[in-house]
C-alpha cells in the first residue's frame, strides 16, 4: 500500500505546477504544525491535570 501511493504521488507530482506543488507543500507543513502543538496541549494538561 505505501509503495503504491509513494508512485502514485510521484506520477501526480511530475504532472503539477511547481508552484501549486510548493503551496500544497506549506498547506501540509502548517497542518502537521498545529496537529503538533495539539498534542503537546493535551499531554501538558494530562500530566498536570489542568
Amino acid at each position: 500500500l505505501t509503495a503504491i501511493s509513494l508512485w502514485v504521488s510521484g506520477k501526480i507530482a511530475e504532472k503539477l505546477p511547481v508552484s501549486i506543488l510548493s503551496a500544497l507543500q506549506r498547506t501540509f507543513g502548517l497542518l502537521l504544525g498545529a496537529l503538533a502543538i495539539e498534542f503537546v496541549i493535551q499531554g501538558i494538561r494530562q500530566t498536570f491535570n489542568i
